[in-house]
């Protein structure tokens, strides 16, 4: 009968090539276990931010491997100013675990218990030994791997030259160190997070392209769909936090101006993807120009940022802010987890990876 599928001959060919195709789930959950093997370890403070937003922030691969380069450099300038080797270590490591210098006590919160405690820890690095060797066995997955891979450069280098030291090292340290650049636009903070969002928004503007069937050249027209639902939503939301923190409404001038091309610019991305309908632009030219349009929305959300954070900053309220920060790291967190789950659910195709029999019995 029509529309029955064990109407149609088997092909056995077929059937056998299929069932060695890497399905999305195990791409997906392969990634979740190495992020989370990277966001549970103690690493202190990541590319200059607040400890207490480590958790979120490592979510990104791009944050850990920003963070990873910026570890080397930081101990690199310091052996360069310090008498020696040893020195220099001791500054890295009060640099990335000191408090806090802004008045306001740590707390303890429940995700920096998990990063501290050794039998989850192990726990989550079993689960990620045991995805490492499914996923580098795999073929045709290179840029999972290439992802994965800046998550466990990140994991091994922290490791190694910062958490397993650390407690050692700490317990004999009275100095503080000069704390990085933690807020504004050149910040570093707010640079790399800008980068992991811009890499983010590329992701799923990808995915949300390949939901609704659309042609390539409209990838632009969806990221300009995507920065206005959720950057403008973010945004507007942080402009009227900053308005109400403030203490006068002049104060918000700059972030107000700044708010005009944060909300505009997408509509003109969305313009650009149907005017590209009439060029023959290949797939891969067409995705370079949508990350760079990326890149130039997120420096004016990054200037828009600082200006709002300003505001917050200046009126003395260290829990507001603190609360800010933890909003938006969160924030981060759950559009990273969202953008990896509909890219592999609609935008990953199997065509062309396999997998060895054996890695089945790694779950």
């Amino acid at each position: 009968m029509p529309g029955l599928h064990n109407s149609a001959p088997r092909n056995e060919g077929a059937d056998a090539l299929a069932m060695q195709e890497i399905r999305w789930p195990s791409l997906f959950w392969a990634m979740v276990v190495f992020g989370l093997n990277s966001m549970t370890q103690p690493a202190g403070s990541v590319c200059g931010a607040p400890a207490d937003v480590s958790f979120m922030l490592r979510s990104s691969p791009i944050i850990c491997i920003i963070d990873t380069f910026v570890l080397f450099h930081r101990l690199a300038y310091y052996y360069w100013s310090s008498d020696t080797i040893k020195a220099a270590y001791a500054r890295l490591l009060r640099l990335r675990y000191q408090p806090e210098d802004d008045g306001v006590e740590d707390m303890q919160t429940v995700l920096a218990e998990l990063q501290k405690s050794q039998p989850v820890r192990i726990v989550v690095f079993i689960l990620t030994l045991a995805q490492m060797v499914k996923l580098y066995a795999f073929g045709g997955v290179v840029w999972t791997k290439v992802m994965a891979s800046m998550y466990l450069l990140s994991f091994v280098v922290i490791e190694l030259l910062v958490v397993w030291p650390q407690a050692q090292v700490l317990q004999s340290m009275t100095r503080r160190e000069k704390e990085m650049q933690t807020s504004g636009a050149t910040s570093l903070p707010y640079s790399s997070i800008a980068l992991g969002v811009a890499f983010m928004l590329w992701f799923l503007a990808v995915a949300c392209k390949d939901i609704f069937g659309q042609p390539h050249h409209t990838l632009p027209q969806w990221l300009g769909i995507v920065v206005s639902i959720a950057g403008g939503l973010i945004s507007t939301l942080g402009f009227a936090f900053s308005v109400y923190k403030s203490e006068a409404y002049h104060d918000n001038v700059r972030a107000a101006l700044l708010l005009v091309p944060v909300l505009g610019v997408p509509w003109a991305y969305y313009g650009l993807g149907s005017r590209l309908a009439g060029y023959t632009l290949q797939s891969l030219q067409i995705q370079a120009i949508t990350a760079a349009l990326a890149v130039v929305w997120v420096g004016f959300a990054l200037m828009f940022s600082s200006a709002t954070t300003r505001t917050v900053r200046a009126s003395g309220q260290d829990k507001a802010r603190k609360m800010t920060e933890q909003t938006a790291a969160w924030v981060f967190l759950c559009l990273h987890v969202l953008t990896c789950l509909l890219f592999y659910l609609f935008s990953y195709d199997p065509a062309g990876t396999s997998k060895p029999s054996w890695t089945e019995f790694l779950g």
